[in-house]
């Protein structure tokens, strides 16, 4: 197969969101890409994680329980600030309400429901 196969070969993910079905059709997409995809359902777990793995891009679903998104995407930047954020809501308005502190290190928000095939393009610009 040829690289093309596997747009995201190799890249590491980390996506959060309080649905897990939603988590679960992510992971699955973009591990037959070539990803390797951590999962996590709200931002304490998911700081957690980060803290021992090296990440290169983040999923992130507005709605988290635990932590604003606004707060755990803001840890984020501080600790990593080369990491891509895409960030995934329900919210038409959320789109371009993103505190600029955040937009920094944005690639882009997309609207629910999510098109798996535009998820996997905004990953791969984002990486």
């Amino acid at each position: 197969m040829s690289q093309d196969a596997f747009p995201l070969r190799g890249v590491r993910i980390m996506a959060v969101s309080d649905d897990r079905d939603t988590l679960r059709s992510y992971q699955e997409c973009l591990t037959r890409c070539g990803a390797l995809v951590e999962l996590a359902t709200d931002g304490i777990e998911a700081l957690r994680v980060m803290v021992h793995r090296d990440f290169d891009v983040l999923i992130a679903d507005t709605a988290m329980s635990a932590m604003s998104s606004d707060d755990f995407m803001r840890e984020v930047v501080a600790l990593w600030p080369w990491m891509g954020i895409v960030i995934v809501t329900a919210d038409p308005d959320r789109a371009t309400a993103v505190p600029d502190d955040i937009k920094r290190q944005l690639t882009d928000v997309l609207l629910k429901p999510v098109e798996l095939d535009e998820l996997t393009r905004t990953v791969s610009r984002s990486a």
